[in-house]
């Protein structure tokens, strides 16, 4: 048995209208039937992409600094 495009999911609660008639357009883009309240999660995979980069960035910069002292302190 095969789904269509879209499918409803009975187990997702609409975080506006309280109704479990949520449905999922795609891969990343929900929306509610009930209220038209909708969800677009590929806007958050880059979103926390974007912090893991900035992220990465920080902890080389601590680690660098960390390295240096340890260093200037073995003198």
């Amino acid at each position: 048995m095969s789904q269509g495009p879209c499918s409803i999911s009975h187990g997702i609660e609409c975080p506006k209208c309280r109704r479990h008639t949520v449905i999922s357009i795609d891969r990343d883009l929900w929306k509610c039937l009930n209220c038209d309240f909708s969800k677009d999660f590929s806007k958050n995979k880059e979103d926390k992409d974007q912090n893991e980069e900035d992220n990465t960035g920080v902890f080389i910069t601590i680690g660098g600094v960390i390295i240096t002292v340890l260093c200037l302190l073995s003198l």
